[in-house]
């Protein structure tokens, strides 16, 4: 935990990763309020996804963009400090973090599924059903999952930070 506070100081001590933080808040908190329903709206994504919003989307919403928006600044940070050898694991970060969650969050893991279960004969049938069903009835621990996932990733990243051979950290910890 230590290690995510000081990088989370570090990194939103510069303006230019707060407006990146603060952006990628809004725009995923907008994404995810959109895409959360989906299940509700028969796959559609749009405006009419805010009349099936709950509590508990919105709650996965705000956590899901808050997350992202601590993130996206530390992915980005590793990436201008050019750091040899952690370049992929900041870009595989950034994979986790923002595909897990669309996935699970979304018709899109129903749809890949159907397309792979309309090429191959063998998946025919009830299975693009089955997960579809799945994904329906498991949908909050899904969100857990990738609750997890992003924590994973900030401090895998964060880390990576602290570490950061260029990146002098300093021990003011009294203004966060």
């Amino acid at each position: 935990m230590k290690k995510i506070k000081t990088s989370i100081y570090f990194v939103f001590s510069e303006r230019r990763y707060k407006i990146i933080g603060i952006s990628s808040f809004i725009f995923f908190l907008i994404l995810y309020l959109i895409t959360l329903p989906s299940s509700y709206t028969g796959g559609r994504i749009g405006l009419i996804s805010f009349k099936f919003l709950t509590v508990q989307m919105v709650i996965f919403a705000v956590v899901f963009a808050l997350l992202l928006g601590i993130l996206i600044p530390f992915i980005i940070f590793l990436f201008n400090r050019s750091r040899k050898g952690h370049s992929g694991a900041a870009a595989g970060g950034i994979f986790v973090s923002i595909i897990t969650p669309f996935l699970c969050c979304s018709p899109l893991l129903p749809i890949v599924i159907g397309f792979i279960g309309g090429i191959i004969p063998i998946l025919q049938g009830s299975f693009g059903l089955t997960i579809q069903a799945f994904v329906a009835t498991h949908e909050t621990e899904i969100y857990l999952g990738a609750v997890v996932l992003l924590l994973l990733s900030i401090y895998q990243n964060a880390r990576s930070v602290v570490e950061c051979p260029e990146c002098k950290i300093k021990p003011q910890m009294g203004s966060l």
